[in-house]
């Protein structure tokens, strides 16, 4: 099944639509982005410091989910599959680590052809802060 997913993942890629400037999709993906920006600029509003400039702070937010959203679209297109780690060491039921993932770890989980690699392939280290 694996395998399968890497092919539909290539194909995928090979069918999207290109982003041209003012197409129907780049019409709808930049509607998303915007939608995303609004719910994210809403819920972290109580902490927001006096911004002088709200224009600027749009359209910077709005440049890292526009990159974030490359990013998605680069990591589906490969053949491997991927997974961002966020565990802290910590078991579930088990005691607090104490720390916190502040920068997910990313590693690689099948390889070219979509079979399982033997152990996870850590291409990112996950970085963590002490609580």
């Amino acid at each position: 099944m694996q395998q399968a997913y890497s092919q539909w993942r290539l194909l995928n890629t090979y069918l999207f639509p290109g982003t041209q400037q003012d197409s129907p999709d780049s019409r709808r993906i930049q509607s998303a982005r915007n939608d995303i920006f609004d719910v994210t600029y809403i819920a972290f509003m109580p902490w927001q410091a006096d911004v002088k400039n709200d224009e600027a702070l749009k359209q910077h937010e709005l440049s890292v989910i526009s990159r974030a959203s490359e990013l998605g679209a680069l990591i589906h297109s490969q053949s491997s599959a991927y997974e961002f780690d966020w565990d802290d060491g910590g078991r579930i039921d088990g005691p607090r680590t104490g720390r916190l993932v502040v920068l997910p770890g990313f590693c690689k989980i099948t390889d070219e052809r979509g079979a399982l690699l033997e152990a996870p392939q850590v291409l990112v280290p996950a970085k963590f802060q002490g609580m």
